[in-house]
């Protein structure tokens, strides 16, 4: 039986442990950490455990004792892999783990029907398929992608090269993705963008801004006042306007996930779509840092003031 087809009844995947995902569904996110770190090393001693008794099994008639250390491991396998599940639903995207997570389920699903009970030579078989995830085969073993998919959790996105002011930003925008709550990592994200534009306005000298006919001061104006400003006013080199066309668009995109973090099509945001979004924000900051930088280096002679620039 392929474990992918494994299903209830409803015909949805089976799921050992239903809602409320009680005990750990109401730990905080310190606990889960530190639970789920117990967990990934307690999913391999058991599948150690469970490579004994399939030894034993094989060398003796199943006593009780054999069957009870059986559907004990059982257990735990399919309680750590829901618990993993439940902190990174994104895990239903990765076969190798939907792969060994049914393998376990389907065994799990027989140990509560009392099969097992029944036929004791069952639990050998079941074990068995088991043990198949745990090859070194990278194809089949779960060991590597089970580490990689932990250790690896947010390199894609490069934090490097960011200055001390923006770190905090830049850290918490990780690790919120590395978590699972990828639109509030881009509201962080956005924060950071909106605070360097604030600062790459100041440096550039930009007193005042005039928007609907009312002048305000740089600092009170609105975020879309000086997102304007700035998409045409000249750098003082005179060689490019303060922000590209490109990084006007790609400010207001990331703007419209900050504004909009609460609407069920951002609440839903998957994993890639989260992570193509954020590289993009974390791109567009190093690059408002990198104007911030050429700005510090002038001096003020050579960044003429602005004031009343139209933004209608």
């Amino acid at each position: 039986m392929n474990p992918k087809e494994f299903k209830t009844d409803d015909g949805d995947l089976y799921y050992y442990f239903e809602e409320p995902w009680i005990p750990f569904e109401n730990q905080n996110v310190l606990q889960r950490i530190f639970r789920l770190n117990r967990d990934f090393d307690k999913i391999f001693e058991s599948l150690d455990e469970v490579e004994e008794l399939v030894d034993d099994l094989n060398e003796s008639e199943p006593s009780r004792s054999l069957l009870h250390k059986g559907i004990s491991n059982i257990h735990t396998l399919i309680q750590c892999l829901e618990e993993y599940l439940y902190n990174f639903p994104d895990l239903l995207s990765e076969d190798w783990f939907v792969d060994f997570w049914q393998t376990v389920a389907a065994a799990t699903w027989r140990a509560e029907k009392g099969v097992f009970d029944d036929k004791p030579g069952q639990l050998e078989s079941r074990l068995r398929e088991i043990l198949d995830h745990t090859s070194q085969s990278p194809y089949k073993g779960i060991y590597q992608p089970f580490s990689d998919f932990i250790e690896r959790r947010g390199w894609e996105i490069s934090v490097h090269d960011i200055p001390e002011e923006y770190r905090n930003d830049v850290y918490e925008a990780r690790d919120l993705y590395c978590l699972g709550y990828f639109s509030t990592s881009l509201f962080v994200l956005g924060r950071a963008v909106e605070k360097a534009l604030l600062e790459l306005g100041q440096l550039r000298n930009i007193r005042s801004i005039e928007a609907f006919g009312r002048e305000k001061s740089w600092n009170e104006a609105r975020f879309y006042s000086r997102k304007e400003a700035l998409k045409h006013i000249q750098h003082p080199t005179g060689t490019e306007k303060m922000i590209s066309q490109r990084q006007y668009h790609e400010i207001s995109i990331l703007v419209d996930y900050r504004n909009n973090v609460a609407h069920t099509d951002y609440d839903n945001l998957d994993r890639q779509e989260a992570l193509r979004q954020i590289q993009n924000a974390f791109s567009l900051l190093q690059e408002m840092c990198e104007k911030i930088g050429e700005l510090r280096e002038l001096s003020d002679d050579e960044i003429e003031p602005i004031e009343g620039q139209s933004v209608n």
